[in-house]
């Protein structure tokens, strides 16, 4: 059997703090219903489901880390602590048959069953590392992964637009997303004015709409909502999403065709944050894209809002407010793998750098050395730093986004140190540290 550690070992004690919350967590992002009905709308079998069907995965596969983590201190023998995963998951996927909107299938078992175990392996790579002086394979391997990821999301947001024929679309009513209320008066590409058509013209994305051509909107500023509203939207003959200008709240919101949707992941926003909050309610307003620049960013776009505010003597004054370059930053990675519509941007800035805190916790905590730590640390910053050079797809990264990355490094050793001052090595009594004799020292009788 398993052996089970001392109830006053601090692991166990770090094992519950995060299988309690973890499992909680599980439950409940697993178990709320998603909707009215009973009926199963996927194949049970199926692997590779919907259009994110590869982020589903990948959302499986890290929402059981932490619950395998916790795992891994609690029980000593990997299967053992494994099976409780596995018993979870499956349990999680039989109850979905009767949870309205929810659809059990045998792919999230496997990679809930997959995050498990990749949890109890980082534990023992962890334990490893700790009775070693150097680094082994497995722990220099977790202390590559942010660089690893950071390579990734720049691959992933690399412009590809799909092929034509292609559906132009002018404040539609879409069910995933809410209709804007106000009156969107004209839309203007070049010399082209937008209407709801077909498009079978195979250069009209590539030459026009990415490559320096002026969108220009005219739209009656309507209340706010937080949930994204679309004024001119693209989509391809099998309903995929291919561009959208909108508003959401005070943002001017944008979506352009990443290779992240062909490779099935999802597709975070690009924002031009705050550009509607003086402009007054019923006036008008003209908004103008047009794509970034050769220099700037690859796959960025410029964005502009000109409107009327209220001003001091009563009278309406114009404003515009307007930004270049902007693009996803190393921040937005998360967004690959899950979007939210309708979160504030203070919300999603925050999301933004606890995403790159975490990532790049696990190197620090594999570093054996400070040492080891700060040279992570320092190439975690200067990767944040220079990822728009070595990664054209990717805007310039925020200074508190290059720090959240040197932070998770640090925050990772620090916690190293107090796992090594804390936890006594395998086998030492709970409380005692082994006493290191000099050479010329004479047992105890």
């Amino acid at each position: 059997m398993a052996r089970v550690l001392a109830r006053g070992n601090p692991e166990t004690w770090i094992g519950w703090f995060l299988v309690i919350p973890s499992a909680a967590f599980i439950v409940l992002a697993t178990l709320t219903p998603a909707g009215q009905s009973h009926v199963v709308t996927q194949d049970v079998f199926c692997l590779i489901c919907g259009e994110a069907g590869i982020a589903n995965i990948l959302r499986n596969i890290l929402l059981f880390v932490p619950l395998g983590m916790g795992l891994g201190l609690l029980v000593r023998s990997p299967l053992l602590a494994w099976i409780p995963a596995l018993t979870l998951t499956v349990g999680i996927e039989v109850t979905q048959l009767w949870i309205p909107g929810r659809n059990p299938l045998v792919a999230d078992v496997a990679a809930n069953a997959a995050g498990g175990a990749l949890g109890i392996a980082f534990v023992r790579t962890f334990r490893r590392s700790v009775r070693r002086s150097r680094p082994s394979l497995a722990a220099a391997a977790w202390m590559t992964l942010p660089f690893l990821v950071f390579i990734l999301s720049g691959w992933a947001f690399q412009l590809t637009p799909p092929e034509p024929p292609h559906f132009l679309q002018l404040q539609p009513d879409l069910r995933h997303l809410a209709l804007y209320e106000g009156r969107v008066s004209q839309a203007v590409l070049g010399e082209r004015r937008i209407r709801p058509e077909r498009v079978a013209d195979p250069e009209f994305l590539e030459d026009q709409l990415f490559r320096g051509d002026t969108l220009r909107i005219e739209v009656e500023v309507a209340p706010r909502r937080w949930r994204t509203a679309s004024l001119v939207s693209v989509y391809t003959a099998e309903r995929k999403e291919v561009f959208l200008l909108g508003l959401a709240g005070d943002d001017v919101v944008l979506r352009l065709p990443y290779r992240a949707t062909r490779l099935r992941l999802t597709r975070p926003d690009l924002r031009l944050t705050d550009a509607l909050t003086e402009l007054a309610l019923g006036s008008q307003a003209e908004i103008r894209y047009r794509a970034a620049p050769e220099g700037l960013v690859s796959g960025g776009a410029c964005l502009h809002i000109q409107g009327t505010v209220p001003g001091d003597a009563g009278e309406m004054e114009s404003r515009q407010y307007a930004e270049c370059g902007i693009g996803p930053t190393l921040g937005h990675g998360w967004g690959l793998l899950y979007s939210i519509d309708g979160l504030p941007p203070a919300v999603q800035n925050g999301v933004h750098l606890a995403w790159l805190l975490l990532l790049t916790v696990p190197a620090g905590l594999m570093a054996s050395r400070t040492g080891t730590a700060l040279v992570l640390a320092v190439g975690a910053a200067a990767t944040a730093w220079a990822s728009p050079v070595l990664l054209d797809s990717l805007a310039t990264t925020p200074p508190m986004q290059v720090m959240m990355t040197v932070s998770g490094v640090i925050l990772g050793h620090f916690l190293r140190r107090g796992w090594v001052v804390l936890v006594p090595p395998h086998g030492a009594p709970v409380g005692l540290r082994p006493v290191r004799r000099s050479a010329g020292s004479l047992p105890l009788r």
